[in-house]
């Protein structure tokens, strides 16, 4: 219902009523996806996320994505996750190093 609020944007503040719920179970009862088209989206969603993290100045070098992981439903609902991860940094280029203040004696 939340959904169909927000595509109308409107939504009535008060409970969910008993038809609503029902047209909702009866909806997501009749609507089948193929776990390839739900792959298919999931790989869809991770190249979008990696095109927008270029975009902002993120070497596409350091992005690797990894196949989708299967998960199990709960309450009729999927959780949607992603992972980033930190890994050594590429190597410093040979040169010269900038100079670092030596530290103060006792601190």
């Amino acid at each position: 219902m939340e959904r169909i609020g927000r595509r109308f944007k409107t939504r009535d503040p008060g409970p969910v009523s008993a038809f609503h719920a029902e047209l909702l179970e009866r909806l997501t009862g009749q609507t089948k996806i193929d776990d390839d088209a739900l792959v298919k989206l999931a790989q869809a969603r991770a190249q979008v996320m990696r095109e927008a993290l270029v975009d902002l100045g993120l070497d596409a070098g350091r992005i690797a994505m990894a196949a989708p992981a299967e998960q199990s439903a709960k309450d009729k609902m999927v959780a949607s996750r992603m992972g980033l991860e930190a890994g050594a940094r590429p190597a410093a280029k040979a040169g010269p190093q900038p100079s670092r203040p030596e530290p103060a004696p006792g601190g």
